[in-house]
């Protein structure tokens, strides 16, 4: 068993976790905050997210394969878990779920988990992204590269297109 001393902790990035997942649930109470307080947390807390998981990225500590299966374990695995058990409980308890071809599609297709489960896919791949970038690409070309996939995902978000496994929201 793995355990934590709390002497390794980075305190700051505990708080940043703490505040992050504070503006999340904030940002999911629609009815109960105004819509401009809703629009600000909205513009920033996802990024926020990807940005405090990037800060505790260290590639020279996996390999490319060994990295690609952690996050499976630690992020797909959970997305695809979450994502069943919500469905079945939406077939058991929600008379508006229809239509399970459309769910199973948005699952297992299109990322987007029954409701919420979006997150895992989309941290999923921009992790391995970033690791491809980090273990494949040359240093020096790595900016460019960025570059590149900020522009196909702009150019996805401002042509409506939507990449399977929601690889457009991790561009």
């Amino acid at each position: 068993m793995v355990t934590t001393n709390d002497e390794n902790r980075i305190k700051w990035l505990d708080i940043s976790k703490g505040i992050a997942i504070i503006l999340m649930i904030i940002g999911h109470m629609p009815n109960y905050i105004p819509s401009v307080l809703r629009e600000a947390i909205y513009s920033f807390h996802m990024p926020f997210f990807f940005i405090i998981s990037g800060y505790c990225f260290y590639p020279s500590k996996y390999s490319m394969m060994g990295y690609v299966k952690k996050r499976i374990h630690k992020l797909l695995i959970p997305y695809f878990m979450f994502s069943i058990i919500e469905l079945v409980f939406f077939l058991f308890y929600d008379s508006n779920c229809k239509d399970i071809n459309l769910k199973l599609k948005d699952i297992f297709l299109n990322g987007n988990g029954c409701h919420l489960e979006w997150f895992f896919m989309s941290l999923f791949w921009t992790e391995i992204l970033a690791m491809f970038l980090a273990k494949i690409v040359s240093q020096k070309r790595r900016v460019y590269v960025c570059f590149l996939l900020i522009i196909i995902g702009i150019a996805c978000s401002v042509s409506k297109i939507v990449l399977p496994f929601k690889i457009d929201a991790s561009l």
